[in-house]
């Protein structure tokens, strides 16, 4: 992943855009905190990384194998 921000960094300050901050990550849950580490110590992206971002499917279900998520609200959506 930093591999690709930087690249992506690199082109936007090309353009003129050094100024537009970044959110990366998109992930679905189960999300790993070990994912976020080499991206939190890249210290060149400091500055250019306003946040990380996680998403699920459905209603919020952590799995969105489960019979009938699309359709009811689970616990972690109603809370």
């Amino acid at each position: 992943m930093v591999t690709t921000v930087r690249a992506v960094a690199k082109r936007m300050d090309a353009a003129g855009l050094g100024d537009v901050k970044l959110v990366v990550a998109c992930d679905a849950p189960p999300v790993s905190m070990d994912r976020f580490g080499p991206m939190l110590e890249a210290k060149d992206l400091v500055g250019r990384v306003l946040a990380f971002s996680t998403h699920t499917y459905g209603d919020g279900d952590e799995g969105d194998a489960t019979p009938l998520w699309y359709d009811g609200e689970s616990e972690r959506a109603a809370s």
